[in-house]
């Protein structure tokens, strides 16, 4: 604790001093006030992804899988509490996920073991890691989702831990290439819409099989291209700041109504011009 004494909190500009009670960060050995740490969600230093430590249990150089669950045993037995290894928030010993940063704090109970050599992914509200282990802002993906996050953060959260790219999104499997446009991925609806006019044109009760089959792929495969849109825009929104960054996640994420509806009307016009011609 010595050492920390007389340094500069990086939150709060507040010089540190020894009644204070102290954290430090586990990857970049910053020291913040705990309530620092708390109220800012995690480390201070831009783009840092670095866990809670104490600073006894950082000058012992314990690994960072020791900070995942902390357990204070000054409580009675049944009102023990964890605190988040991101944020520092306390929660309740037995709950799965953080009830201020929304990071999953027991999913290491029943790992998933990683595949393909990738190393194993967790989204949430907090931080995220991509497969080939680049650090992503997960408070990014929410800003870039806009609407219905929870939904689709708890999706992603569900395919990472199952090491699966499969779940269920019902807009994708009832109106895919409109869904698509909705949520900015403009140029993958674009192309369904383009294979879904071709598919049209053929006559028979095949063609018919084969779009359902389309949809289908779509229902099932729909959130797992959503978020790797997401990751991507994401990445690129990291490499941003200020102002720039606001108005690339404006441009890019969110919902855009106006152009789902505008490709729905072009999309009826071209198929009865096709059938009148």
């Amino acid at each position: 604790m010595n050492k920390y004494i007389g340094k500069v909190c990086p939150y709060c500009k507040v010089v540190i001093k020894e009644p204070d009670d102290v954290v430090v960060c586990s990857m970049c050995e910053m020291p913040h006030h705990k309530d620092c740490w708390i109220d800012n969600q995690g480390c201070t230093t831009f783009g840092c992804t670095g866990t809670i430590s104490t600073p006894k249990e950082h000058d012992l150089e314990t690994s960072e899988d020791d900070f995942e669950i902390i357990i204070y045993d000054d409580f009675p037995e049944s009102e023990q509490y964890q605190y988040c290894p991101k944020c520092g928030a306390r929660n309740i010993v037995d709950s799965v996920y953080c009830c201020k940063c929304g990071l999953p704090i027991s999913h290491r109970n029943s790992p998933v073991e990683p595949t393909n050599n990738q190393q194993y992914s967790t989204y949430n509200t907090g931080y995220a890691t991509s497969g080939n282990g680049q650090q992503i802002q997960g408070s990014d993906i929410e800003l870039l989702i806009a609407t219905n996050t929870s939904y689709y953060i708890s999706k992603f959260n569900e395919m990472r831990q199952r090491g699966s790219k499969t779940s269920w999104n019902w807009s994708a499997f009832l109106i895919a290439p409109y869904w698509m446009i909705y949520r900015k991925m403009y140029g993958y609806g674009a192309a369904v819409l383009v294979g879904i006019l071709s598919l049209s044109l053929l006559a028979g009760w095949f063609s018919y099989l084969l779009l359902l089959a389309v949809y289908i792929v779509f229902g099932i495969f729909g959130n797992y291209v959503y978020m790797g849109f997401l990751e991507k825009k994401s990445a690129q929104a990291g490499m941003l700041s200020g102002q720039y960054k606001n108005a690339f996640i404006t441009k890019n994420g969110g919902t855009n109504i106006a152009a789902a509806i505008l490709s729905a009307v072009g999309y009826a016009v071209i198929v009865t011009i096709i059938q009148f011609a």
